[in-house]
């Protein structure tokens, strides 16, 4: 629209020029035309130095939060360039609708980025794609534009938030025998293994201080201890069951399961997750054994739903709680299991059966027991 207006102006120019018999106008005319010319040209110069991609390939995001992405720019040329637009195509893994949008800036010689702030996908959990389609750069008075195909992506993760439950001490004990039940709210190191002497951090516990170390080296060193694991649990995460008879809520499974691993991990327990999906029999296991590895847990689950239309329909048979129940040393282990109508059990017994639209006030402020229901 820009140009339009000023080749109109141009042509005004050189109407009046014309008529008056101006020198001075028709001078100024010409003048005008050449700078056309001159920002016709100069726009393709800006687009062959330019170069935009993501800074980042992979980014980690928290549902409902805002996710900063940056993209690099690089300008190789000796003139900055004042305005340019990216095109940039997201789309969530296993959906079909895609969302485009522009984004822009200017860029300088050399090397710099161009912080982005994304609201729109973080409202679901799942994998996201960004591609970058193209580049649009103008010249200095925007007038003319050039355009090129550029092919960069970025994938984003956006996990649920976590939530630390609140959990009876007894909740594992299946036949209410007080000698195995272990407290949730009771954390502590094992302080007869020293698992590394490390130099001394601001707020270590001074009793840690390793004090024949620091005498010898004349600065202060630590000890650290092998955290006592609380014991083992083995969670099954049952989604034989999703199809015909519910609507499968995942953002609400994807967040019961995460803040039940985050809960457990935060209290020493060795977590082992296998799973149970439609038209698939194997439980394949895996130790959750940090928050890194809780997240590519869910990685995993979200790879799943990506194909999970298709597998909807899938009627596969309620695992028998035989089947993944467990026994170590002649002692069968604590079970739990979460079944996609967001349902918790642990062995055959009922914990609770979470709703969709209060999870997130379920999970903070209820107390869990082994009669909660």
């Amino acid at each position: 629209m820009k140009k339009f207006a000023f080749l109109a102006l141009l042509l005004l120019l050189y109407y009046i020029a014309g008529m008056y018999d101006s020198p001075a106008l028709m001078m100024l005319f010409l003048t005008q035309l050449l700078l056309m010319a001159v920002m016709f040209c100069l726009r393709s110069y800006l687009k062959k130095n330019l170069t935009v991609s993501f800074a980042e390939h992979i980014l980690w995001a928290e549902k409902n939060r805002p996710v900063y992405w940056r993209l690099r720019i690089e300008n190789r040329g000796r003139l900055p360039v004042s305005k340019f637009v990216v095109s940039v195509k997201t789309e969530r893994r296993g959906a079909k609708k895609i969302l485009k949008r522009k984004t822009g800036g200017s860029g300088d010689t050399g090397i710099h980025s161009l912080a982005v702030e994304d609201t729109v996908i973080t409202g679901t959990c799942g994998i996201y794609t960004f591609r970058i389609n193209s580049l649009k750069v103008f010249d200095y008075l925007s007038l003319f534009s050039g355009k090129k195909k550029i092919k960069d992506e970025m994938t984003v993760i956006v996990f649920p938030r976590k939530y630390e439950m609140n959990i009876d001490p007894g909740i594992f004990s299946q036949d209410g025998d007080d000698e195995d039940r272990r407290s949730l709210s009771l954390q502590g190191n094992n302080y007869g293994e020293i698992r590394q002497i490390r130099e001394y951090r601001p707020g270590d516990p001074v009793r840690n201080i390793h004090w024949n170390q620091t005498a010898r080296t004349g600065q202060l060193w630590v000890k650290e201890y092998e955290e006592e694991s609380s014991g083992r649990v083995r969670l099954l995460l049952d989604l034989s069951g999703a199809g015909e008879e519910f609507c499968f809520e995942e953002d609400c499974f994807f967040t019961l399961v995460y803040s039940l691993l985050f809960t457990l991990i935060r209290n020493n327990f060795q977590v082992f997750v296998s799973w149970r999906i439609p038209g698939e029999t194997e439980l394949p296991e895996t130790e959750a054994g940090d928050e890194l590895r809780c997240r590519e847990i869910l990685v995993w689950l979200y790879q799943i739903m990506e194909s999970w239309p298709k597998k909807k329909q899938t009627v596969c048979e309620k695992p028998d709680q035989n089947d993944f129940l467990r026994t170590e040393g002649g002692r069968a282990e604590e079970t739990m299991r979460i079944t996609a109508d967001l349902s918790w059990f642990s062995g055959d017994r009922l914990i609770y059966r979470f709703s969709g639209d209060k999870l997130e006030a379920e999970l903070t402020e209820k107390y869990f027991t082994g009669d909660s229901i």
